[in-house]
C-alpha cells in the first residue's frame, strides 16, 4: 500500500477515501461533495481536493485527482462522511453549495452550480448558510447568492436577507459571471448589485 494512502487498507474501488489521504489537511469538494450530498447527478471523472499543501494532480483508477487551494478563512465546515465505511473528510452541504457558487468552474459551469444551489436550499439549514457567507466575507458571493436565491424562488427568510442586505455598500456591484464570458446583454438587478450578463432560462439546470 503507497505510504499516502494511510495505514488503513481500502478498497480499490473506493477512490474517494483514496483520493482524501493524498495530503494531511485535504478534503473533497465542489462538485464532487455536492454529488456525495445528492445534490447533482452528473458523473464525472474529476475528484476536487482542497489542501493547503502543494499536491500535483493524480489520476486514481479512471478519475483525475485535482488540487485546489482556497483562502484559509474560507477553509471550514469540514465534516467526516462515511463513504463505503471510511470516514472521508469533506465539506458540509451548505458550504459545499456557497464553494460552488463561488467557483462554478469546478461545478459544471453557472447552469449546474446554481441548480445545485436551488435543490440545497429547498432542504439546508438558512442559519447555517448565512453564517457560512458572513464568515467568507465575500461581497460578491452574497450578492451572486441573493440574486440567484430569488431568481429560483426560494425562500430566503426575511431577517436572514436583512443581514445579507447589512453587508452590502451603495457602490457594491458584480457580475454574474465576468464579463467576458456573459453570453447575452446585461441588465443589472438593483437589489443585490448584479449584473445579469446570462440568459436567466440557462440557470437551474443540471
Amino acid at each position: 500500500i503507497p505510504p499516502e494512502w494511510g495505514a488503513t487498507p481500502l478498497g480499490e474501488s473506493n477512490t474517494l477515501a483514496r483520493a482524501s489521504q493524498l495530503t494531511a489537511d485535504g478534503y473533497i469538494a465542489f462538485s464532487t461533495a455536492a454529488a456525495h450530498w445528492g445534490l447533482t447527478t452528473q458523473l464525472r471523472s474529476v475528484i476536487w481536493i482542497v489542501t493547503r499543501t502543494h499536491a500535483r494532480n493524480r489520476r486514481i483508477n479512471d478519475s483525475q485527482v485535482c488540487f485546489v487551494r482556497l483562502p484559509a478563512n474560507a477553509m471550514f465546515a469540514i465534516e467526516r462522511v462515511d463513504v463505503y465505511g471510511y470516514p472521508v473528510p469533506m465539506s458540509d452541504r451548505e458550504k459545499t453549495v456557497l464553494d460552488c457558487i463561488a467557483y462554478p468552474g469546478r461545478a459544471g459551469g453557472l447552469s449546474e452550480a446554481s441548480a445545485i444551489l436551488a435543490k440545497a436550499a429547498r432542504g439546508w439549514q438558512w442559519d447555517k448558510a448565512i453564517d457560512y457567507l458572513e464568515r467568507l466575507g465575500n461581497i460578491a458571493l452574497i450578492q451572486k447568492v441573493g440574486y440567484l436565491c430569488d431568481a429560483a424562488h426560494l425562500a430566503l427568510p426575511d431577517p436572514l436577507r436583512a443581514r445579507l442586505h447589512k453587508r452590502l455598500k451603495p457602490s457594491s456591484r458584480t457580475y454574474l459571471v465576468p464579463r467576458a464570458r456573459g453570453t447575452v446583454a446585461p441588465r443589472y438587478d438593483g437589489e443585490w448589485g448584479v449584473v445579469v450578463n446570462v440568459d436567466p432560462g440557462s440557470l437551474f439546470k443540471i
